[in-house]
């Protein structure tokens, strides 16, 4: 009898223990967490759409563009051109859009959401489906140092990464405003 209890222990129990431990916890030191993309049981979005092209951050007070710039011309941006397209952006009227910040870009991450709202709806972003289809993965950040690097973070893991500014494989940028 308790040869029989343990296999069952090894075979059943033990897997079902671990699977809920695993999702209870959600191992937040190592960056890995339990995701859902069930639109019912998601919280309450801290995002409202303008309609205008806007989605406005109740939480920051930011306003993002609803389309990235993969969205918006559906192909990849590096640095340099990022940069020229946020300066010529005119979206709800404003003309003051600029390229995020490693903090501002990081507060639309949502690392307990996910949506298939990329440019190739292959791979899952954290990113909120108020924000227009046709994603990219990668975001650039604004200038931080004089070099031909700069920071992006990726929408598939919220990794903050330094690449070289002339690439451009799944790479656009969001616009950001006060």
């Amino acid at each position: 009898m308790r040869k029989k209890y343990s296999r069952f222990f090894s075979n059943s129990l033990l897997p079902l223990f671990l699977t809920i431990l695993f999702i209870s916890t959600g191992f937040t030191s190592l960056r890995v967490v339990a995701a859902f993309n069930d639109k019912d049981k998601k919280p309450d979005s801290h995002f409202m759409d303008d309609g205008n092209g806007i989605i406005k951050d109740t939480r920051t007070g930011l306003m993002w563009t609803k389309k990235d710039s993969y969205a918006d011309t559906g192909k990849c941006m590096n640095w340099y051109h990022s940069k020229i397209y946020v300066r010529g952006l005119k979206t709800g009227g404003f003309r003051d859009w600029r390229m995020p910040e490693e903090k501002e870009l990081m507060s639309i991450y949502d690392e307990s959401y996910w949506s298939r709202i990329s440019f190739d709806h292959h791979y899952p972003l954290h990113l909120d489906t108020v924000f227009t289809d046709g994603a990219a993965y990668w975001y650039w950040l604004a200038e931080s140092a004089e070099s031909s690097h700069a920071n992006t973070i990726n929408f598939l893991d919220g990794f903050v990464t330094e690449l070289e500014r002339g690439r451009c494989s799944n790479l656009g940028v969001r616009a950001v405003r006060h």
